[in-house]
């Protein structure tokens, strides 16, 4: 007798699996029922009626009268006091003049450098340097003392005048395979 091997037969389901399918949806019904009364019942049943001696308070903001130092009011009719209010009228800022802080007529606000390197070894980062030469770029090498008296040679392109222009050297490195320099 010939089989088909290319068309398995169609396994049924028994009605053992069907049966614990039915049983986990109506378990889940149930207990998303037994949440949402539990949720009420948490929410203090659903009456919203405020208790002798306990008085709610209202969902808008109190109200302001204009002309009179338009501090708030609350529903009796009483001024409410902060005491923030009187701190702040004590308290004094002193902001001091810093003329060099602020840009020249003619000068960019902010410079950008990009670096692309740091090293502690310094023959590493001439080999950096000699890198970028050869695709066009003139970078120096600048030493830094760190607290525990260590050295690292950063190896820095710019100052640029513009983050655009910073971008795009940083694109034309990145298409020459020097793809590690970040701009600041």
């Amino acid at each position: 007798m010939a089989r088909d091997y290319a068309r398995k037969p169609a396994r049924r389901q028994s009605r053992r699996k069907r049966g614990r399918g039915r049983l986990l949806a109506a378990l889940l019904l149930l207990l998303a029922i037994l949440g949402f009364l539990a949720y009420l019942a948490m929410e203090g049943g659903g009456s919203r009626t405020p208790e002798k001696g306990r008085q709610e308070h209202p969902a808008t903001p109190p109200a302001v009268r204009p002309g009179q130092d338009d501090k708030p009011v609350d529903a009796q009719g009483e001024k409410e006091h902060f005491w923030f209010y009187d701190l702040l009228r004590k308290k004094t800022v002193e902001v001091p003049e810093a003329p060099d802080a602020l840009p020249k007529e003619g000068q960019p606000a902010r410079r950008y450098v990009m670096q692309c390197g740091s090293f502690r070894d310094e023959e590493r980062a001439d080999s950096l340097k000699a890198q970028l030469a050869l695709v066009g770029f003139e970078a120096r090498i600048v030493p830094t003392k760190e607290k525990g008296g260590e050295t690292w040679f950063r190896v820095v392109l710019g100052p640029y005048d513009s983050r655009r222009k910073a971008e795009s050297d940083r694109h034309q490195l990145q298409d020459n395979g020097i793809n590690r320099c970040q701009i600041w």
